[in-house]
């Protein structure tokens, strides 16, 4: 019941509304063989061999059946040609090269494959389906290539790893959305290929090591870029998320991240204003006014950007002296963008400094006027009198492109330090082999030119988490705690 007639008794009679009630039940079965072959030559070259052969009941008969075999080699130069061992010069401790290939084949949820009635919230009572399921359904499948360089340098005190990976998607299960006008509003389809590849690089050591300090380090980055090879034979592009007049938007060509919403209307390419002198300026691409002095808004979607970084990164130090022991752990990422929804409140509610600039007096958007009885471009030179309106039209939620901002930061994810109790004191309780006790924080400072609150965003979409949309969420929250350890 979503509320009580009377407070405090909790009982089925004293709902105030009608009782919710649900339940559901499935059934899915998957049988699977599998099978593993390993190789190895002198212990300096290794080679595994798997294969596995699944029959799904979410899949369609025919298609049920999938074998997805994988290979995995590596190679130890460092022994192959005999600088191992911290020879070649005293620096090289090991050098391994690894390489993979793989096929991994998924199903999806039960009945899928069949269309059926669903239950009514009244007894007996059936309804018909927003969803058409796919009765050729076939099993999703991402081939992938791996190559890797690992190596230890001046006896374990520099360590590296490299990787490059490519990975190709075919077949992916999922619903997309169909003309209403069917009596359905999606359909599931097995879609096209999706292409991902990256590099993942981790760099770690001890930079200093005497006999009562030690410092340890680590930097890992990686890169991921992704291509929409192409979609299924009836689909131009696919939803993968909404938010508030935007969507992220797979098309052929394009990524799994490209944001696509409504703006400004700007001056066309090769548009131009003649100047006092007689000479002409380039227009293009300036925001069009109203002759009240107003920007004019576009109706129709454009790209915006894409909501997924260029790259991450984490930086991590741990110093050691003695007893103590002090952790700093940064990260970050560059590139991305996303729609800030609270920006947007706030500035057309007038809650923020972007929102002063003319407040009393009014001001001159920067941009162009076109009359259309001419066909002339002139630069804006009117005083909005309503100032309000003007910032409505800059930040409203349909504004997107004013709404969008990077979501790149760097952040002091965490600090620590932790005291390790001397043996001699701990010897005193026999049941205890060791103990120590810590302060910590964690989301200490970030820097960031994301305007509200936190730019590690996500919003639940239907039920999935996708991110690219900030929807009025909580802002970071900072944490500082003791914590007490003991070894039994």
């Amino acid at each position: 019941a979503n509320q009580l007639d009377q407070p405090g008794i909790y009982n089925f009679a004293n709902a105030e509304s009608q009782l919710i009630f649900s339940n559901y039940y499935t059934r899915k079965r998957i049988n699977s063989l599998y099978g593993m072959a390993q190789f190895s030559y002198r212990n300096f070259i290794f080679l595994d061999v798997t294969g596995r052969n699944d029959w799904s009941s979410t899949l369609a008969k025919g298609h049920n059946s999938y074998f997805y075999p994988s290979a995995s080699a590596s190679f130890l130069l460092s022994d192959i040609f005999g600088f191992g061992n911290g020879s070649f010069g005293r620096k090289f401790d090991m050098l391994k090269l690894r390489a993979s290939w793989a096929k991994v084949g998924n199903d999806t949820y039960a009945y899928n494959i069949g269309n059926y009635y669903n239950k009514s919230t009244f007894t007996g009572g059936l309804t018909i389906p927003g969803k058409v399921n796919n009765h050729e359904l076939k099993p999703e499948m991402v081939e992938s290539i791996e190559f890797g360089l690992e190596g230890k340098l001046f006896r374990g005190r520099l360590n590296f790893d490299v990787t490059y990976y490519n990975a190709t998607s075919r077949n992916q299960i999922l619903s997309a959305p169909i003309d209403p006008i069917s009596g359905y509003s999606s359909m599931v389809i097995n879609a096209g290929r999706i292409k991902n590849s990256g590099w993942e690089v981790s760099v770690s050591g001890s930079p200093v090591k005497t006999k009562s300090v030690t410092w340890t380090s680590s930097i890992v980055w990686s890169r991921n870029r992704n291509k929409v090879l192409e979609l299924a034979d009836n689909l131009d592009q696919w939803i993968i998320s909404q938010g508030p007049n935007s969507s992220v938007i797979a098309k052929p060509g394009g990524t799994l991240g490209d944001m696509y919403g409504t703006g400004f209307k700007r001056a066309p390419e090769g548009a131009s204003i003649v100047l006092e002198d007689g000479t002409r300026q380039d227009v293009s691409g300036e925001v069009l006014y109203d002759v009240n002095g107003y920007p004019i808004l576009n109706t129709e979607l454009e790209y915006m950007g894409n909501t997924q970084p260029s790259w991450k990164a984490g930086f991590n130090n741990t110093i050691s002296y003695k007893n103590f022991r002090l952790s700093i752990a940064i990260d970050g990422q560059y590139g991305g963008k996303a729609y800030s929804l609270t920006n947007s409140i706030l500035s057309y509610s007038g809650k923020l400094n972007n929102s002063l600039k003319g407040r009393y007096d009014g001001l001159i958007g920067k941009g162009v006027h076109f009359d259309e009885a001419s066909g002339v471009y002139s630069r804006n030179n009117v005083v909005t009198d309503k100032i309000a309106y003007y910032y409505d039209l800059c930040y409203r939620r349909a504004n997107v492109e004013n709404n969008l901002f990077s979501t790149s930061f760097i952040k002091l994810r965490e600090v620590r330090l932790e005291y390790n109790l001397p043996k001699k004191i701990v010897a005193k309780v026999k049941f205890i082999q060791g103990a120590s006790i810590a302060v910590f924080g964690r989301n200490l400072a970030m820097l960031s030119d994301w305007p509200q609150f936190d730019p590690e965003i996500a919003t639940l979409n239907g039920s999935q988490i996708t991110t690219g949309f900030e929807t009025a969420q909580f802002p970071m929250t900072r944490t500082y705690g003791v914590s007490l350890k003991l070894n039994f």
